[in-house]
């Protein structure tokens, strides 16, 4: 957003253009920068379906942006949830707005380490269930130890 706040002369929107592609082929994001007015001004897809923006969300994250709202919300990211995200950033100063960056990050990575994480906690909670089971066991015997000798004898 700093990067197109500064597009005053056609290197600059070249040098925006450069920049928005090299973040686009890191990242698989799809950025789009478009003006006060909603008119594109700069744009590149990110590699796959997840790069791509929807209309329909485009439309609200730019009509957000231009009112001078960010995203704001998140939503929760979970391994059934969606493949990506589409942020909103406006462009300006202050009270000034001269336009707004978009972007659509793909979630893949962020849901894979969302699926590690939580395979790591259940596996730890049934270790630590087996260790209590093992636990109960042990004791249990302790305790009935007493009773099975009487039953014996």
């Amino acid at each position: 957003a700093d990067l197109a706040d500064r597009t005053g002369s056609d290197a600059d929107r070249a040098e925006l253009s450069a920049e928005i592609g090299r973040y686009a082929q890191l990242y698989g994001a799809s950025v789009t920068v478009v003006d006060a007015a909603g008119a594109t001004v700069a744009r590149a897809e990110g590699a796959g379906p997840a790069g791509r923006t929807p209309p329909g969300e485009a439309a609200e994250a730019r009509r957000r942006a231009l009112t001078g709202r960010s995203t704001d919300r998140l939503p929760t990211v979970r391994p059934w949830g969606p493949d990506r995200v589409v942020l909103a950033e406006p462009v300006g100063r202050d009270e000034r707005v001269s336009g707004a960056v978009l972007m659509a990050v793909p979630t893949d990575a962020a849901r894979r380490d969302v699926v590690l994480r939580w395979s790591l906690i259940a596996a730890g909670a049934v270790a630590a269930f087996a260790a209590a089971a093992l636990v109960a066991a042990g004791i249990t015997r302790w305790l009935l130890r007493p009773v099975l000798d009487l039953d014996r004898a």
